[in-house]
């Protein structure tokens, strides 16, 4: 996560540390070092950097464009409910 603003900075690094007291790996990163994790990411201005080398991102859409063909992929068949 990465901002610009020093208000929100002070939350980030709030937040980092709420996740470090419940066992994340959640650090506070200079801009430079958040640029060798994102090559080409504009560091110009950036106040705060957290980074969590566990962490992950899962794009929703993909999993609810998929969800109607993965029961079919499966086997299953859609019945209507009775009623």
């Amino acid at each position: 996560f990465l901002t610009r603003d020093s208000e929100k900075a002070k939350a980030l690094e709030g937040n980092a540390r709420r996740q470090n007291h419940l066992g994340l790996d959640t650090r506070m990163i200079y801009p430079a070092q958040a640029a060798q994790i994102v090559p080409g990411l504009n560091t110009e201005g950036l106040q705060a950097c957290a980074f969590n080398p566990d962490d992950g991102v899962l794009f929703p859409f993909a999993v609810v464009w998929e969800w109607p063909r993965s029961p079919a992929s499966w086997g299953w068949r859609s019945t209507p409910s009775p009623g």
